[in-house]
């Protein structure tokens, strides 16, 4: 049941960010949580684009979303690790509920043939 709840996961933030957003494994969403300082702190020689040349900006709104999940990792693998003492195996099952609740949307969407 944890690896459906994980993979559900996964899935739901795989399309609602149209897959601009890894979340399977921590150590991509720190990398990229690691990109957007280094693009901030980037120096571009030329204020306007040159031919074949791009100017590196960095995406804020994109950093306060991957901090918050990341943040939000770190949250939840606190509390499932004390849901599990305290409760065990049957701390998972309203998180799955709540997730199956929020797959409901991308899934009627699909149904209907509407994008997001």
């Amino acid at each position: 049941m944890l690896c459906f709840v994980m993979g559900l996961q996964n899935a739901m933030i795989t399309k609602i960010s149209r897959a601009e957003i890894r979340s399977t494994h921590v150590t991509g969403l720190v990398t990229d949580v690691g990109i957007e300082p280094g693009k901030m702190f980037y120096w571009n020689r030329n204020t306007r684009p040159v031919a074949g040349e791009d100017i590196v900006q960095a995406d804020r709104e994109k950093l306060v979303l991957l901090g918050s999940l990341l943040l939000s990792f770190v949250a939840g693998g606190v509390a499932g690790a004390i849901g599990f003492k305290k409760l065990g195996f049957v701390s998972t099952v309203p998180l799955a509920i709540v997730l199956l609740i929020l797959a409901a949307v991308p899934l009627i969407d699909d149904m209907r043939g509407e994008r997001r």
